[in-house]
């Protein structure tokens, strides 16, 4: 966890925010009229430099209207910078120049500047500890030291960088969220602006599963694959449901259940096997899991016909607005059988590579070596690190297991675990420890135990064991 700001969890427990040089104010992106007048400014120059490239082409123009001034708003208030960086993870790269530079690059690049600056000003130390910087860094070692054994070395190399990349952006995070109320707005960000793209995407008329690019109103060749896509939506569900019960503006309350009830079916326009059938078991898991409902058998009963009938809303949505192609890729079990096999024949070869190759084929390289994508999160790690990393991994897991434990029966540790499952039952079928949603989300669920104390601070309720354990 992050202790920026916070040399103990008993500042946050009561509420108090830290005080003093080295410490940050209150940074959440509203309260004050000078605040609100900035940002106005700012939404005006960007929809000014929108304007010069949409129906000018002069992009230098665009630049010099939206960079300097969000600068600024970054280096008031690094969560303002924060905020845009989980607003783009949709769209982010959908926008950008010759498939080098994207518009969430720029805006990390962003943050970094302000984030340092706000340091220097504020007189801040930095002190950063969490398992999934823990994690990543041990991955990104590994993957440096890689170079030096794999075939392809600069292929190696550009993968390490990437990865390190990915971890200045989480040291930034953390930073940023010294104070938990930034959290909370992270995940309202995230949450809003996954709602806008799926309802801009069906009021559209994208076809999610078709185009192998997605984009909100830009262009339909640039942008994320489905599966993406469909991870950010299941997601931003989760963080949808936590809002809902822990947001303390009551009046985002219908914009958190809007989302709850259409990220599922917009993962389903997007034609991810993998996504549905994770959110449908994370779903499920508190079916078994909270307590109160060997108490209270009637909550079985009722929980049992909420899923049967969102179930059957989903079938329905999806014989009505999904295409043939979507429909026949999701139930078709011959169609599935044949991923299936295939994927296992890739985990094969890589368990057959690395028994002559403990190392591994070096980072990303076991793929130019052999032709073949291991689409799980652990085996491509064991195929281009070998066994030192399959163990970095393990022990990665291991440490999220013990930081959820550490957080008390609440909102915040079923949040963080629902974010844990889906993740997990994603990685066995999918590779994501190059994708920012992936890791930036981790990161936020990993903040929730002094989220947890802050929030019960703030809006004190009876206890309520929501887990077992």
């Amino acid at each position: 966890m992050s202790t920026v700001g916070y040399p103990n969890l008993q500042q946050a427990a009561t509420g108090q925010l830290p005080q003093g040089p080295g410490a940050m104010q209150a940074n959440a992106p509203t309260g004050n009229a000078g605040w609100v007048m900035f940002l106005v400014m700012w939404a005006i120059m960007c929809v000014a430099a929108v304007a010069a490239v949409s129906y000018a082409g002069n992009l230098p123009l665009a630049i010099i209207l939206a960079v300097p001034i969000t600068l600024i708003g970054i280096m008031w208030k690094p969560v303002f910078g924060l905020c845009m960086i989980v607003a783009v993870l949709p769209i982010g790269r959908a926008i950008g120049h010759a498939d080098s530079f994207s518009l969430e690059r720029g805006l990390a690049v962003l943050l970094l500047i302000g984030v340092l600056v706000n340091m220097i000003m504020k007189g801040k130390r930095l002190r950063v500890r969490s398992p999934v910087t823990f994690g990543l860094a041990s991955l990104t070692l590994l993957s440096l030291f890689s170079v030096t054994w794999a075939k392809y070395p600069r292929l190696a190399g550009l993968y390490s960088f990437t990865l390190f990349q990915i971890l200045a952006l989480l040291i930034l995070i953390l930073i940023v969220c010294e104070n938990p109320w930034n959290v909370i707005w992270a995940l309202r960000t995230f949450a809003a602006a996954c709602l806008f793209a799926g309802l801009s995407g069906l009021f559209l008329g994208v076809d999610l599963s078709e185009t192998q690019r997605f984009t909100v109103a830009v262009s339909q060749d640039k942008a994320m694959n489905p599966n993406h896509l469909a991870c950010i939506f299941g997601l931003a569900f989760f963080a949808a449901i936590y809002l809902f019960r822990r947001d303390p503006a009551r009046w985002t309350r219908m914009v958190w259940a809007t989302c709850i009830g259409l990220m599922p079916i917009m993962i389903i326009f997007t034609a991810s096997r993998k996504a549905i059938l994770a959110i449908a078991v994370t779903i499920a898991l508190p079916f078994f899991s909270i307590k109160g409902f060997s108490r209270a058998p009637g909550l079985r009963v009722v929980m049992l016909i909420l899923l049967l009938i969102g179930g059957f809303l989903f079938i329905k949505a999806t014989q009505f607005a999904a295409s043939e192609e979507t429909i026949t890729r999701i139930t078709d079990p011959e169609y599935a059988q044949n991923s299936y096999q295939q994927r296992m024949g890739f985990i094969k070869a890589s368990l057959d590579y690395v028994g002559r190759n403990p190392l591994g084929a070096g980072m990303g390289c076991f793929y130019e070596q052999q032709g073949k994508v291991v689409h799980n999160d652990f085996f491509y790690i064991f195929s281009n690190l070998g066994y030192a990393g399959a163990i970095a991994f393990v022990c990665f897991a291991l440490s999220m297991l013990f930081y959820l434990h550490r957080i008390p029966q609440s909102p915040e540790k079923l949040f963080c675990l629902s974010v844990m499952v889906f993740l997990f039952i994603e990685g066995m079928a999918a590779t994501w420890i190059f994708a920012k949603h992936y890791w930036i989300v981790l990161i936020l669920a990993a903040q929730m135990v002094p989220v947890q104390a802050y929030m019960s601070a703030r809006n004190p309720e009876p206890t309520v064991e929501y887990l077992e354990g």
